[in-house]
């Protein structure tokens, strides 16, 4: 909660108590017909209201993100307020962090926002599965496959549940990389942690199947998409290909 905030609040709950006060003075018979016992309860529960908006407001809106996020969302002004906070010698919070790694991706510039996803630790900021997330969409969407399932084992390493936008990200760049049973494998995570695969990974798994020659496990994730249940799928024969992104987590978190 900002201090303007507070004072607003503050402001607000003070009005209504000089308004019960003047209320109660000039009734004076009604006041004195509530207990002592009965004002102080009123009291408790008009402050316990306001103090409890204030904590709602602060949850629905960061701060930071109103002092550094553009109101007109330009990717570029968001960077430089974010910029000119930290030379300020302010702390922006996570979310203005995630905000400007989302636009440095936007932008193509996925070095600036690899090292400001490596600065947020310094800061003492959890990484959390929305800011990995980002940073590996920005590896999947500039051709760089390879990072992007690297930052996606490493999510798992540090304890993060993948959501499904990282996992379709990491299916799709598993396939770009030819690696298809490390893709089958982890898509089959997917279905055992119950989280909800995207249509396109669906898509982008089926069409490699289908490229791959392997037409049975192409025609199930039709089906899959068809009845909207996801199932396992199985290769016909075992594979010793590697599983870097196999079997290890379990769990979703919601995107």
């Amino acid at each position: 909660m900002t201090w303007h905030s507070s004072q607003k609040h503050l402001s607000c709950l003070v009005a209504l108590l000089l308004a019960f006060a003047a209320w109660a003075f000039s009734v004076g018979g009604a006041a004195k017909m509530l207990q002592q016992s009965d004002v102080l309860v009123l009291l408790a529960c008009l402050a316990a209201f306001f103090l409890g908006s204030a904590r709602e407001g602060s949850r629905k809106t960061s701060p930071v993100v109103d002092q550094l996020v553009d109101p007109e969302r330009s990717l570029e002004r968001t960077i430089e307020r974010l910029d000119e906070a930290v030379k300020q010698g302010g702390r922006p919070d996570k979310v203005a962090f995630r905000e400007a790694l989302h636009a440095y991706s936007q932008l193509g510039r996925v070095s600036e926002a690899q090292q400001l996803f490596e600065q947020m630790s310094s800061y003492g900021l959890v990484r959390d599965a929305k800011a990995y997330s980002t940073l590996i969409r920005a590896y999947a969407s500039n051709n760089r496959a390879e990072e992007a399932v690297a930052l996606f084992a490493a999510m798992r390493e540090d304890g993060v549940r993948p959501g499904r936008f990282a996992y379709h990200d990491a299916v799709c760049c598993l396939v770009r990389l030819q690696r298809l049973e490390d893709a089958i494998a982890l898509y089959n995570e997917m279905v055992r942690s119950k989280v909800p695969a995207c249509g396109s990974t669906c898509q982008c798994l089926g069409h490699a199947c289908q490229k791959r020659g392997w037409t049975g496990l192409a025609d199930q994730i039709i089906r899959d998409i068809a009845f909207g249940e996801k199932t396992e799928l199985v290769l016909d024969a075992p594979s010793d290909a590697s599983t870097a992104c196999g079997d290890g987590a379990e769990g979703s978190e919601s995107e």
